[in-house]
């Protein structure tokens, strides 16, 4: 099997640190690059102990630019936060597989009405797929 590039933006919250723990342990997937705004700069580990032995390196602010170098971009974001974003990686033809919930409905008036906020990236919203293991 292949090896495969990915990436996680929101990997210093619970989210991203138990998808960065699955990841990190599948023979097949290479950590490139662990975004986390509020984290950028920290070590993985001081910021994550129970990586110490098994994750090295810092977490950067995220780029689109430096995202798109990987393969697959995991986003472990907030509600709301995702929808800023992945336009852009799709306009750049990357694979995103979002952990959140903005892109779970296909219409944005039903987004609005469960989320009570507007859907800002709704021309994609069509695009997407949800699915749960």
């Amino acid at each position: 099997m292949t090896q495969i590039n990915a990436s996680i933006v929101g990997a210093s919250g619970y989210s991203g640190a138990e998808l960065l723990r699955i990841l990190s342990r599948h023979p097949n997937v290479k950590m490139q690059k662990l975004f986390a705004n509020t984290s950028a700069g920290k070590r993985v580990d001081e910021i994550l102990p129970a990586f110490r032995t098994s994750i090295s390196g810092n977490f950067e602010p995220y780029s689109a630019e430096s995202a798109c170098s990987s393969d697959v971009v995991f986003i472990a974001l907030p509600s709301g936060e995702a929808m800023n974003i992945v336009p852009e990686l799709l306009e750049r033809k990357k694979r995103i597989i979002d952990l959140g919930g903005d892109f779970r409905l296909r219409d944005a008036g039903l987004y609005r009405q469960f989320y009570k906020r507007d859907h800002t990236a709704a021309e994609v919203l069509s695009r997407a797929v949800y699915g749960l293991p």
